[in-house]
């Protein structure tokens, strides 16, 4: 995600964008008591202005920007103010924000925007609108704040902070690449009065290429319970959803599924990963036996499922196993190439062979019976995360069985430094090591790890806690902890 800079105006909430080459608005609607207001964002991309020398080394932009609200074709308010963005050392992108009173009515709003550090004062023209439609009894939604980015804030006068969340608008209604997930924020009004108890609220995804013919593609249901005031902050993963246009319609329906109120607003979607692998996934037999996959044996394409099963999403793993289990090598064939082609669309068999090295390493080391070497639990962890920066072996400490700690001096994935996994081998099998407590996010994380490790010792501790004190023949806490 790209860093903004937020420089703030007036106060309070909107939206609905229009995008120009250097800067986008976004506006929407929001009740608040009896006060129906606007608010209005600009999103500046600082590459596309010319920078103004602020010393030897930090440049910044300089733009004048004025704002017309129009009603009826006739202005009911203009202002027009400077901005600066931060000094820098390259371009930064930043964000101004207005809030306006209004009352109910269709307003057309102008944005002007000139460019004050070019020679020519190069001028872009924004042309936006809002529908201001409360009244102090009647069932509303506000509209539909489209969020780049979101998280949990105690301000109570920050402007872009509504109900304990600070909420970065979306620029320009894009999600690129880099965004696995929709998040948007919405406010129901008044929906205490006739709707019973409960009621529905619904969104979707519509993929708004053709309009007559409109089609759910992500869909979703809360339940609501009827009041005064109720604020939506809605995440849905778009990680499968592919490139294009669509809109996204927020709904509101009573027990008998009568339609009561409905907000849409459109955006768009680039996932050329997406793209590319449907492509790979569609691609016809003689074309897929024409890659690297097409030369592999029975036994290989086995290997190699095998070798990337910790590695594949969520999502894919019962695909993988049934795969797997129907022994369909064309199946097994498409299912590789296509995780391969995933992760590097210009050479796949390239990365396919580099895994595959350590893969065979891996196996060769840690191999049991029961298993490929890169199964067993230290075999797992060496293909997700690497070899590790340490390993402490230690293999007659009293009281314990054989126990290995690895540290891993930074996990990039996981973005966290200073990373510990203590494998032990309970049974003294050879390769028989299990995991036993780690302190990897996302990874195994056993409080009581030491009452487990220590469970042969002659004596333990009876304080009722679930913490072992250290001692001369318990190093592993030491060890652990250091």
């Amino acid at each position: 995600m790209k860093k903004w800079f937020f420089i703030l105006g007036m106060a309070m909430t909107s939206f609905r964008a229009i995008a120009a080459p250097d800067v986008s608005v976004a506006c929407a609607a929001f009740k608040s008591g009896d006060l129906n207001y606007v608010e209005i964002y600009l999103n500046f991309v600082g590459s596309k202005l010319e920078q103004e020398q602020v010393d030897s080394i930090r440049a910044r932009a300089h733009v004048e920007v004025t704002i017309y609200l129009k009603l009826k074709d006739s202005t009911i308010h203009a202002e027009k103010y400077r901005l600066k963005s931060p000094a820098a050392l390259d371009p930064v992108n930043f964000i101004d924000q207005k809030r306006y009173a209004l009352r109910n009515g269709h307003y057309d709003i102008v944005v002007e925007v000139v460019d004050l550090v070019d020679s020519a004062k190069a001028k872009s023209q924004i042309r936006s609108w809002v529908n201001v439609d409360f009244d102090k009894l009647s069932l509303r939604q506000s509209d539909i704040e489209l969020l780049a980015a979101y998280q949990q804030d105690s301000s109570k006068n920050h402007p872009l902070v509504k109900n304990g969340y600070f909420l970065e608008p979306l620029p320009f209604s894009y999600y690129d690449r880099r965004y696995k997930y929709l998040s948007f924020y919405s406010e129901i009004y008044n929906s205490d009065k006739g709707l019973g108890d409960e009621f529905l609220f619904s969104y979707a995804i519509v993929n708004a290429k053709d309009a007559e013919n409109e089609k759910n593609v992500i869909i979703g249901h809360k339940k609501r319970k009827g009041e005064v005031f109720i604020a939506n902050l809605i995440q849905i993963d778009i990680s499968e959803l592919p490139s294009g246009n669509y809109k996204l319609v927020t709904s509101i329906r009573n027990r008998a599924n009568d339609l009561l109120d409905q907000k849409e607003i459109f955006f768009q979607r680039s996932n050329p990963d997406l793209d590319l692998s449907k492509k790979a996934q569609n691609m016809d037999t003689d074309a897929l036996m024409e890659e690297f996959v097409g030369k592999m044996e029975p036994e290989q394409l086995r290997f190699s499922l095998k070798a990337i099963a910790m590695l594949v999403k969520d999502a894919d793993v019962s695909r993988l196993n049934v795969v797997l289990e129907k022994k369909d090598t064309m199946a097994q064939r498409r299912f590789l190439y296509q995780y391969w082609f995933g992760q590097n669309h210009q050479m796949p068999e390239n990365a396919h062979d580099q895994y595959m090295y350590v893969a065979r390493q891996v196996d060769k080391l840690y191999k049991s019976g029961f298993g490929y070497g890169f199964e067993t639990d230290r075999g797992i962890i060496y293909m997700k995360y690497g070899r590790p920066t340490d390993i402490i072996t230690v293999e007659n400490e009293m009281n314990a069985p054989p126990y290995e700690i690895w540290v891993y001096n930074a996990i990039e994935s996981k973005e966290q430094t200073n990373v510990k996994f203590l494998f032990y081998n309970p049974d003294l099998s050879a390769n028989g090591y299990r995991l036993l407590h780690s302190s990897c996010r996302g990874e195994l994380s056993n409080p009581r790890w030491q009452f487990e490790l220590y469970r042969n010792a002659q004596s333990l501790p009876n304080n009722g806690l679930d913490v072992m004190g250290e001692n001369q023949n318990q190093r592993a806490v030491k060890l652990f902890n250091e």
